[in-house]
């Protein structure tokens, strides 16, 4: 069994932890809000992954993509 606590909506910042948006559809200003905030977001991680690839080889982690 799996139990994930998760937050609706985590970094859009007009749907977040709103259980209204479980069921809804953005449109108009709502939309172009999430749509800034997961550019945001995308623009962050890209950032972080070009950190990550920058550090020594010995802190690096390899998945195989394996299981092992």
């Amino acid at each position: 069994i799996i139990i994930a606590n998760t937050l609706k909506g985590k970094d859009i910042s007009v749907m977040e932890n709103k259980r209204l948006w479980h069921y809804r559809v953005p449109v108009g200003q709502d939309l172009e809000i999430a749509r800034q905030d997961l550019k945001r977001k995308e623009e962050e991680i890209e950032k972080s992954l070009k950190e990550s690839q920058t550090e020594s080889p010995s802190r690096a982690t390899v998945h195989t993509g394996n299981g092992y």
